[in-house]
């Protein structure tokens, strides 16, 4: 890399986290890769910079040079968390262990023991605890003291040496060591939405929530599955949830009734699949729209039609379409079902299969040549 030399901003200093809502700055480039990386952009080293380095559990800045709405929605989500871990901590005991800022939710990391569950009220509690704060417009300070023993609290790691320390305070309400990006005032969360829990590694509880844009992009996607609902449902939105419980039910007696009949066309299938093996110890039946699940209820049927009574020959099932192809199985006598295996695999290209038994079964990238390999079957009729 070639480099020019001058004084890179210690990070708890950068124009970045000075004023979260920069998006313009003069500075020196200190260093430049020779070559595009693998994704054909320049590595660019600056002296200062408007883009979030990460740290802190809050991802980079991104963009050509900066992205202003995502570094706005990464202070909006960065600063709820301290809002939100300050309350569950100073009103209700609950001690923040960890953070993640997701693509669209993020979480606190809840130091719980297990069997703990935070019940719907107090969720909804908590929320509103939060609200409230964020109505209040209290203000957000940026503390920054030179780097001492003095200054160094115990949740920074003892291997950093960025030559300061950086306080992120809410007014009366939380004080903490931070790098982040963050808003001005707690009015500018906007809203603080807590969406759901759940329970992680010795017991801990992950508590899941949004704030500011994202719940108003929520808000909007709401809406539109809301509409979309209306339309398909021909109700209105109090009624869909007995609209979509009303259909779940008619879906399931439907497929009742379904898998009734199919039994049904099982047995009649393998009823005159008999009558073929009776007559030439050989059967074949085939069905575009069939799946494993129809042939083997064939087959089931069939074994106790036939084979089970001391039936000999063997039956070749077989389902799909000639260009799909699909699944296949052959049931009978052992040595049947091994002698018309293996004059599938020749006559039909691509079927792979297995089996041993009275049971062979496999799948066909085509049935092409299906009916060349019947006809040469007919021929030697197995017995």
């Amino acid at each position: 890399m070639a480099t020019a030399p001058a004084l890179t901003t210690p990070v708890g200093l950068l124009a970045c986290q000075k004023d979260t809502y920069l998006n313009v700055l003069d500075t020196t480039v200190i260093a430049c890769s020779e070559k595009p990386n693998s994704h054909g952009q320049y590595e660019v080293e600056l002296a200062d910079t408007v883009l979030f380095p990460e740290g802190g559990g809050q991802p980079s800045d991104h963009g050509s040079i900066d992205d202003l709405d995502v570094r706005l929605d990464h202070a909006q989500q960065h600063s709820a968390q301290h809002l939100l871990s300050a309350i569950l901590e100073t009103k209700y005991g609950l001690q923040t262990v960890a953070w993640n800022l997701g693509e669209q939710r993020s979480h606190v990391e809840l130091k719980t023991e297990r069997g703990f569950k935070l019940s719907s009220q107090a969720i909804a509690d908590i929320e509103q605890s939060c609200n409230n704060a964020i109505r209040r417009s209290m203000v957000v300070n940026v503390e920054v003291r030179d780097q001492s023993a003095d200054t160094q609290p115990n949740s920074i790691p003892a291997d950093y040496n960025g030559g300061v320390v950086r306080h992120i305070i809410i007014d009366g309400v939380d004080r903490n060591p931070c790098c982040g990006t963050h808003v001005n005032n707690t009015a500018e969360l906007q809203v603080m939405k807590l969406c759901s829990t759940d329970t992680i590694r010795g017991g801990n509880t992950r508590l899941f929530f949004m704030a500011g844009g994202r719940v108003i992009d929520y808000a909007q996607s709401a809406l539109d599955r809301e509409r979309r609902l209306t339309t398909i449902l021909s109700c209105g939105p109090n009624e869909h949830a007995d609209a979509v419980e009303r259909l779940g039910k008619q879906q399931r007696d439907a497929l009742k009734s379904a898998k009734g009949l199919f039994g049904e066309l099982a047995d009649f299938i393998a009823s005159d699949l008999k009558q073929e093996l009776q007559k030439t110890g050989f059967a074949a039946y085939h069905r575009e729209e069939g799946d494993i699940a129809f042939l083997s209820a064939i087959s089931h049927s069939l074994g106790r039609q036939h084979f089970e009574a001391g039936g000999s020959g063997a039956a070749l099932l077989t389902a799909g379409a000639a260009k799909a192809g699909g699944p296949v199985l052959i049931v009978g006598q052992e040595e049947a079902v091994a002698t018309l295996s293996e004059t599938v695999k020749s006559s039909v290209s691509g079927v792979r299969g297995g089996g041993k038994g009275p049971r062979w079964q496999g799948k066909a990238t085509s049935w092409t040549g299906l009916d060349r390999a019947l006809d040469s079957i007919k021929k030697h009729q197995l017995a």
